[in-house]
């Protein structure tokens, strides 16, 4: 199943296309559109078609992660645009690492393990569209507002930490996450277990939090589900490969790929996994796809990656 990403330069198009019918972005007209382009026999109700919600519909505005390929061509449709201007082209990468944008949160009927208030969802989704717009500052009231009307909503747990890490704050981003996970946001085991991988190098701890991660999502019939699930398998391999399990490591990598399809990262970490095997050859071929399918760096762990790809390529030459 394929998934797409809106081209950051579009996003004032999408505003002009939205804002000329009138819809604000909270809308649930193209919503129940784009619910019956999918399928011409769904019949309007509580619930749209499975994946379309103001959470993808968000996500496609402003380019904040790739969704479901199918989803993204019906918004295209219902705003009267072609998709293929619209979409990332396909040799330009998605962000490397998975699940790293804030939640949007919205009562859902499979979301009924922790509590969920209108006022929270409300806070939370104001600091979602101040962060949006920049200002960190608001975005983090806005949170925090959420989590004293409700101390249990996950999510608002979810963002406060993202924007702690933004900032650097790392132990109280952890601290978040660890919230956020003991209130069933499974994204948030993801991006706990990378920062333990990355800041502290806790690889036993990393492996642990990932195996509770999947544990929570064994059933991926929910397409961020199957996002978080890849995700978490990349990040197991990534605490594997450093515990010396390279064999497995590999094995969770090719999962990744079965679930997600092809990142950069998994290349990466497919060539440590392969050069600490000792199969020099495959291990050449995987820094070399690496480098082709992330030229540029822009975090402190990709930059190690690819400093590693080209120390590679430059002793085999």
């Amino acid at each position: 199943m394929g998934y797409l990403t809106t081209r950051q330069l579009v996003k004032p198009i999408l505003k002009e296309a939205r804002e000329q019918k009138k819809w604000t972005v909270d809308n649930k007209k193209p919503l129940r559109r784009a619910s019956k382009l999918l399928d011409p026999n769904w019949k309007e109700g509580d619930y749209f078609y499975p994946g379309v919600d103001h959470e993808s519909w968000k996500f496609f505005l402003y380019g904040m992660r790739k969704i479901n390929a199918d989803i993204f061509k019906a918004y295209c449709k219902v705003l009267e645009l072609n998709w293929e201007d619209i979409a990332e082209p396909s040799e330009i990468q998605e962000k490397e690492l998975p699940v790293v944008s804030p939640a949007i949160a919205h009562p859902s009927a499979e979301n009924l393990n922790f509590v969920e208030d209108e006022g929270a969802i409300a806070a939370n989704n104001r600091g979602l569209d101040c962060y949006i717009n920049g200002d960190l500052t608001q975005a983090n009231k806005q949170f925090e507002l959420a989590l004293k009307i409700n101390p249990d909503h996950a999510a608002s747990y979810y963002n406060q930490a993202w924007s702690y890490e933004q900032v650097g704050d790392f132990d109280r981003a952890i601290e978040f996450y660890r919230q956020a996970a003991f209130h069933g946001f499974a994204a948030a085991y993801c991006n706990l277990a990378r920062l333990h991988i990355i800041e502290e190098k806790k690889y036993d701890l990393a492996v642990d939090i990932c195996q509770r991660g999947l544990t929570l999502v064994q059933e991926d019939t929910v397409e961020t589900d199957k996002i978080v699930k890849a995700a978490l398998f990349i990040y197991l391999a990534w605490a594997w490969i450093y515990q010396g399990r390279d064999e497995e490591a590999l094995e969770n990598l090719q999962e990744a790929i079965e679930l997600e399809g092809d990142r950069a990262l998994t290349h990466a970490l497919r060539a440590q996994a392969l050069d600490n095997l000792g199969q020099s050859t495959e291990a050449l071929e995987a820094w070399k796809n690496y480098i082709n399918k992330y030229p540029k760096c822009n975090s402190r762990d990709k930059d190690v990656w690819m400093g590693k790809a080209r120390q590679h390529l430059k002793e085999s030459s």
